[in-house]
């Protein structure tokens, strides 16, 4: 019996040396590991309910920010409109001595508030999230590329929705071909004259104001800026309008 015992210990030994008892082992874990997840526990459902809760807070978050985002967008683009209507206000003033033009100061107002309005307080959060920061060399890049914005998008844009919005005494708005000869003809030195008055108020805007509120800074410091804006917004279809009035009247 004895000899019996050993002989089954000394194959247990075998076996175990072999990796076969190892491998039974890890199975027979396995094995256990499935049935133990098989069964419902109050980890699992733990988990569930904190996955479940921070969705919810996630998503409560997205929607916040988005409200949040959207209210700063309206205030920064009815900024913008409003300065444009004052600046249009004012240059009527100073050159008729009165307002001459409702529906024309409505118009600005309309192009501000619409469209270059959201564009320059799309492009302050872009240029923002690129080059963070108001060290020196950060706001001398901003207003280099501020610069390159302005000629090749804020500008045309503008005078391509002046030209399109604007009636003739008939009563006809302009076409694309009116703004693109517009655009050439008033784009460069409108852009010279840009160049002398916004880099030193730039410079105080990304120094001191942050990002969501730029459009809103530049709008307010722009109010002198659009006087003479609308005045080359509309300087040249009135100008054109009166002549094509004055040609109907010979006629």
């Amino acid at each position: 019996m004895f000899a019996k015992a050993s002989r089954t210990l000394l194959h247990a030994r075998q076996f175990q040396a072999t990796g076969f008892g190892e491998k039974s082992n890890l199975l027979y874990l396995s094995n256990s590991n499935l049935r133990f997840k098989n069964v419902p526990s109050s980890i699992s459902r733990r988990r569930k309910t904190t996955t479940s809760t921070e969705t919810k807070i996630f998503t409560r978050t997205r929607i916040e920010g988005f409200k949040r985002d959207g209210k700063v967008m309206a205030r920064s683009v009815f900024a913008i409109g409003f300065s444009l209507a004052m600046g249009d206000c004012l240059c009527q003033v100073l050159e008729n001595g009165t307002l001459i033009s409702y529906e024309r100061t409505a118009t600005m107002f309309t192009i501000g508030t619409f469209i270059t309005g959201p564009l320059s307080h799309t492009w302050n959060i872009f240029l923002e999230t690129k080059l963070p920061g108001n060290s020196v060399i950060k706001i001398v890049q901003k207003t280099l590329l501020n610069s390159v914005y302005a000629f090749n998008l804020s500008l045309p844009v503008m005078f391509t929705a002046v030209t399109l919005l604007s009636r003739s005494p008939s009563g006809e708005r302009g076409t694309f071909q009116d703004a693109k000869a517009k655009i050439a003809k008033d784009l460069v030195p409108t852009f010279i004259a840009g160049c002398f008055y916004w880099p030193a108020f730039n410079f105080l805007v990304f120094r001191f104001v942050a990002a969501n509120n730029r459009a809103v800074a530049s709008s307010l410091i722009g109010t002198v800026w659009n006087v003479y804006l609308a005045y080359v917004a509309n300087k040249t279809i009135e100008i054109e309008n009166a002549t094509g009035l004055q040609q109907r009247i010979e006629e």
